[in-house]
């Protein structure tokens, strides 16, 4: 049997009816130290509460919790407030970052306008009758609402059922679907949540969210796939935050440097730039595609078009994170270092994804229902994709891996065999080369086998007209 801990209820599973898989937050670390990166106070019976800074002595793998004890206090924890205890994260510990799982204040959100009801509306939390009169406090696109009645209660509702008061759409906060932020802007999840209210997001580790508002600093409003609703800002990680966009687009050369160390910068940043670029492009793609598909496609549609789009844009959100965080902006030492420690991890998506997009090329042309069809050449109206088609930007993965040895070989021409990051410059040149040849196996492994499928299947059509 195994103790289990979930969502604040402990008990005992049988062990026939669970399967040991690695855990998402480390290694096993009992008998090892481990400090405390947040605050962390509970008033459950069993828990054990702690300060940002404090040492924990760790007994019990539990999952995602722990137990373990400071001094004489004993108890279970939830293993993403830690981490083992090193000179490093005794820099990073931060009592005043909120810690996922913390009570935040209510979302404040002002009234962009009022609106009233064409028909009534009732669940389980709120009930609206024809007539009534509700505040509209979001509206991230044409086909969902934010409301809040005269009560306070407050819920998401279809735009359908609601008439907007057009003289009040000219308030100070804009009209209804008016930009506040840039429309791109994108965040992935970093911890689980689950939503407390009908208004707010499920999230699961790694989810791609599009976020639309952002006027409260603690609940921001996004659109997760079909699902819009709002969720805790302090459980994602903004993706294309201006700041580092900005500073990337405004980088100039050391002119004092040496010609060749400009000439090795330059190299750089065109890794880097480009490599923004690029996501810039997989965000477009869930902005302009994805998520206005959601509500005519079915999800074997969207799985067989876009398989794990969002997978990629993780995957490149880290690595650039990585070259952005771990290089100074001006002079960039050490970028083969950090590019050869995330290289492997586009391996598995773009293996994935590579390997089936000729059949998403073809179920974008075949077997998508007209609606999507439709659908998708409304979408590829918009300029801001250049009013190029969906298979354009299905294309773009597989030209991306096809660069990475490309720029790797450039920086390396212009760096001395004496640079520090001369051999990890070489090692990154050789993990690029294999990740495109992995990539481009699995391609030729996948169409061997629609080969033989095909093969396959006119052999039994041959044989059932025989027998016929």
């Amino acid at each position: 049997w195994y103790q289990r801990r979930v969502r604040g209820k402990t008990g005992l599973v049988s062990l026939d009816h669970v399967e040991k898989c690695e855990w998402m937050y480390g290694d096993l670390v009992i008998d090892k130290e481990m400090v405390a990166m947040y605050d962390y106070q509970s008033d459950v019976e069993g828990d054990l509460s702690f300060s940002a800074g404090e040492v924990i002595k760790v007994t019990e793998d539990l999952g995602e919790w722990y137990r373990g004890n400071i001094g004489d206090r004993e108890g279970i924890f939830p293993g993403n407030y830690v981490q083992i205890l090193d000179e490093d994260t005794i820099k990073d510990v931060s009592g005043s970052v909120p810690p996922p799982n913390s009570a935040l204040p209510p979302v404040e959100l002002k009234p962009l306008c009022t609106g009233v009801m064409v028909e009534g509306y009732v669940t389980e939390d709120i009930e609206l009758d024809e007539g009534d009169e509700v505040s509209i406090l979001a509206q991230p696109d044409l086909l969902n609402v934010y409301i809040e009645d005269s009560g306070g209660r407050r819920t998401w509702i279809k735009t359908e059922l609601l008439k907007i008061n057009q003289e009040l759409e000219t308030a100070s906060n804009g009209p209804i679907g008016a930009e506040r932020i840039p429309a791109s802007l994108h965040c992935y999840s970093l911890y689980p949540y689950l939503a407390k209210n009908n208004d707010e997001l499920t999230l699961e580790r790694d989810n791609i969210i599009t976020i639309t508002e952002q006027s409260d600093p603690h609940w921001w409003i996004g659109r997760l796939g079909k699902e819009v609703g709002v969720l805790p800002a302090n459980y994602v990680q903004q993706i294309n935050d201006q700041e580092t966009w900005d500073t990337v687009k405004a980088w100039n050369a050391n002119l004092s440097a040496a010609e060749d160390e400009r000439t090795r910068q330059e190299a750089i940043h065109e890794l880097i730039s480009t490599e923004k670029t690029y996501i810039d492009d997989l965000l477009l793609v869930v902005e302009v595609f994805y998520n206005p598909l959601c509500s005519v496609a079915s999800d074997e549609e969207l799985s067989s078009v876009f398989v794990n789009w969002q997978q990629l844009i993780l995957c490149n959100a880290r690595l650039f994170r990585a070259l952005y965080n771990n290089s100074d902006i001006n002079s960039f030492e050490s970028v083969g270092a950090v590019f050869l420690e995330e290289i492997d991890s586009l391996i598995g998506p773009y293996t994935k994804f590579c390997s089936a997009q000729r059949q998403a090329m073809i179920a974008l042309q075949e077997s998508v229902s007209h609606d999507f069809k439709v659908k998708e050449k409304e979408c590829a109206s918009s300029p801001k994709v250049g009013k190029l088609p969906l298979s354009t930007f299905l294309l773009k993965p597989m030209q991306r891996i096809t660069k990475y040895p490309l720029l790797i070989k450039k920086i390396l021409q212009h760096t001395r065999d004496t640079h520090p990051d001369y051999q990890s410059l070489k090692d990154s040149l050789a993990r690029t080369e294999y990740l495109l040849t992995s990539v481009n196996e699995a391609v030729r492994a996948t169409t061997r086998l629609e080969s033989l499928q095909r093969v396959f299947d006119k052999c039994c059509d041959d044989l059932a007209s025989e027998f016929d």
